[in-house]
């Protein structure tokens, strides 16, 4: 189906590794990169964990989609979009697949959230993170994503557009 072709690829700040996330799958590849031959090598899959989708109406209801994803800027960390939560893995750590931690569920009530979808490396460090459907006025922010876990600052839609309106025009 078209929802198994939707993801999104990324390469490292230092541009050694590249990685994607293809929805329906809900793993991460991630591989090295030579930047001279452009040659992907040591290739490996994560599966990212599974969890609660927070839909206060059925406690059972898993976020099983993989949507977008972006490395920190010192590359030890990627941050992978779910459609509903925010997941970080530790590359450093001795065993990567298991070092994955949530670090954020929705941004705001059920009935308002536009579910996740890219995030993006801002000039500042900081990373961004893109909604479904992008009629927001705000984004959410992680603040520190050189750090771990919670450190890592998630801010639930602290970047604010001004105001704006659609004009058929």
């Amino acid at each position: 189906s078209k929802w198994d072709i939707q993801g999104q690829s990324m390469f490292s700040e230092d541009g050694t590794q590249y990685a994607t996330v293809c929805m329906k799958t809900n793993q991460l590849f991630l591989a090295d990169f030579d930047r001279c031959s452009g040659m992907l090598s040591n290739g490996r899959y994560y599966a990212v964990p599974i969890i609660w989708n927070n839909n206060p109406y059925d406690s059972t209801d898993q976020d099983v989609h993989t949507v977008g994803l972006s490395f920190s800027p010192n590359g030890r960390f990627v941050y992978v979009a779910k459609d509903f939560n925010i997941m970080q893995i530790d590359l450093q750590d001795a065993n990567p697949a298991l070092s994955w931690v949530q670090v954020a569920g929705i941004d705001t009530s059920w009935q308002q959230f536009q579910r996740y979808s890219t995030i993006y490396p801002g000039p500042d460090g900081r990373l961004y993170i893109g909604n479904w459907n992008a009629l927001s006025a705000q984004m959410s922010v992680v603040n520190n994503p050189n750090a771990k876990g919670a450190a890592c600052g998630f801010c639930a839609r602290c970047m604010r557009f001004p105001k704006f309106k659609f004009s058929p025009t």
